[in-house]
């Protein structure tokens, strides 16, 4: 009995019948048993194939990433030592520099180069969309909670749950806006938009912005403590024109 009910349990055994049975019902539940199984064999071959997948793609995204960061200047030599120091931390990110210094860039290899590899690398534009917009983008929303919200969404804190959220142009949010994302990094929890309960994700949150914030903050553009909660770890992208090594000589004119 205690083999029959771990059998029964565990999926190995379909269906018990006692005797005395009907041959007609036991014809319909062999049929059925075949058909359960072979469905459950398919399923799970598909589930090894997209888990094989996303491995094969992962890597893919490791190799393509981390070489995309280049220079062999003692400035780029520091952002290099700073990635390898914060890439297995959970800790806040912020990278600063002027747009077209490879901010997500860095994003990516802190990501893809420490132990938050396996799970999901999330990156937002904070400066694409409307408050509102950012918010169900981010947050997540339910059902009628707004028009148009005819399904409920999963926001990004919630796909990115376990890895890195990349939030792009962090300066161009609005001081509601950012109230709700302070709260988020302090306590941990998201709450949809039209949702009454609250859902805690553990997510490593990268910052980036074009600007100089420590300025946004003294001009009263940005809030302080939401400042202070993402400069934990500071990395200041340096532009090309104060690298000069870093661009390759110019190919000899035939």
């Amino acid at each position: 009995m205690e083999t029959l009910v771990r059998g029964v349990n565990e999926g190995e055994i379909y269906r018990y019948v006692t005797k005395p049975w009907d041959s007609a019902d036991l014809r319909t539940i062999l049929q059925q048993a075949i058909e359960a199984f072979a469905g459950a064999r398919a399923k799970r071959a598909a589930h090894e194939r997209l888990l094989a997948e996303n491995r094969y793609l992962r890597r893919r995204a490791e190799e393509s990433h981390a070489h995309g960061l280049l220079g062999a200047s003692p400035s780029m030599h520091r952002v290099f030592a700073l990635i390898e120091r914060v890439r297995d931390a959970p800790t806040a990110v912020l990278v600063q520099g002027e747009t077209g210094t490879g901010k997500e860039l860095v994003a990516r290899a802190i990501h893809f180069g420490g132990t938050h590899r396996e799970r999901l690398f999330v990156a937002q534009n904070c400066g694409a969309l409307t408050e509102s917009l950012l918010e169900s983008e981010l947050f997540g929303h339910r059902r009628g909670a707004f028009t148009g919200a005819t399904v409920d969404k999963k926001g990004l804190f919630e796909v990115a749950d376990q890895g890195t959220l990349f939030l792009d142009e962090i300066s161009e949010t609005t001081p509601s806006f950012q109230v709700k994302l302070l709260r988020v990094l302090e306590e941990g929890e998201i709450r949809a938009v039209g949702d009454v309960r609250a859902r805690h994700v553990q997510v490593r949150v990268i910052a980036a912005s074009n600007r100089d914030l420590a300025s946004e903050v003294d001009a009263g553009r940005f809030r302080a403590d939401l400042y202070y909660r993402l400069n934990v770890f500071p990395i200041a992208l340096p532009p090309l024109r104060e690298r000069i090594d870093d661009i390759p000589p110019s190919p000899p004119i035939s």
